[in-house]
Parts: C-alpha cells; sequence; structure tokens
C-alpha cells in the first residue's frame, strides 16, 4: 500500500483446545515433506516440541529451505519453526557467476528498478541493498535472489523508497 514501509507484527500463537500434539504435528509435517518431492526430504529431520518444529539437515537450494519452512507453518497447532537446514548445493557455482544471475533476474523485473539495486555475494550468501519502489519489490526481490541456483542464504537491507 503507498506509504507504508514498514510492518511490525506483534500477533502472539495461541492453543485453542482440539490442538494436535506434538507427535501429530510430526507425523503431518513429514509427510508434507515427503509429498512436496522438490524440497528433497530425504535429507531432513523434523523435531517438534511444544509445537515448535525444528527442521535439521540439508537442502540442495536455498528455495527448497525456505519453502520446507513454508509448509511448516501451515500445519495446524505449530507456533514457530527453527529451521536449521544447512544449503548445501549439488554444483558451487562462483560468487560472480551468482551476482550475475541475480542481476539478471532482477533486470527482468519490469517493476523493479536494476540500477538501484546493490547485488554482493560472498561464499554463495546473497546480500541485496539499494532501493525499491514498492513493498512488493522489498518482498520479491529477495525471492527472486533465492531462486537462483547456488544461492545459500539472502540478506535483505533493501528499502522502500517512492
Amino acid at each position: 500500500m503507498p506509504g507504508i514501509h514498514t510492518v511490525r507484527n506483534e500477533l502472539a500463537v495461541v492453543h485453542a483446545s482440539g490442538v494436535p500434539g506434538d507427535s501429530d504435528i510430526k507425523n503431518h509435517a513429514e509427510h508434507m515433506l515427503k509429498w512436496n518431492a522438490s524440497v528433497g526430504a530425504r535429507k531432513i529431520n523434523v523435531g517438534v516440541a511444544s509445537g515448535y518444529i525444528t527442521l535439521s539437515g540439508e537442502v540442495d537450494a536455498y528455495w527448497q529451505r525456505c519453502r520446507a519452512e513454508s509448509l511448516m507453518l501451515d500445519i495446524q497447532g505449530v507456533i514457530a519453526v527453527v529451521n536449521k537446514l544447512e544449503v548445501i548445493p549439488d554444483l558451487i557455482p562462483q560468487d560472480r557467476v551468482i551476482a550475475s544471475d541475480v542481476k539478471s533476474a532482477i533486470a527482468r523485473c519490469a517493476c523493479l528498478d536494476n540500477d538501484s539495486i546493490s547485488v554482493e555475494v560472498e561464499h554463495g550468501v546473497v546480500t541485496l541493498s539499494g532501493r525499491v519502489p514498492s513493498w512488493w519489490g522489498k518482498h520479491n526481490t529477495p525471492h527472486l535472489a533465492a531462486s537462483i541456483l547456488g544461492v545459500k542464504g539472502v540478506v535483505d537491507h533493501l528499502v522502500v523508497v517512492r
């Protein structure tokens, strides 16, 4: 929305009666990962304690790490997800190749100004800084970077400036 620069979420999750127990949550989580084959569930371990899911193990791409966490947040009874998944790509492109691919992805997006976004990559971790014209750009530019082969993490320092 125009004029919104930040959103502060102060919502708290409170369990109602009839909420599934930890073992049910764990079974549901493992089932969801198994049925979302692109996430690579065979390398993911799920732990659940008091409604908190902990994901550990490894995935091939950063987007898989994000997707696994997102799937867990859709499970009834989950309070939060502690994502300890490590990104270990099968192929590890050089940082300069990752940076070039991220810049190309940003350039293909008509609603972003490629010249006002800086992309730096160190050991597969992409740092985005600069200005974007909307909340949409602030929210989606890190997702663009996360989808690039070899990205192990994304640090978002983007600012919405109209």
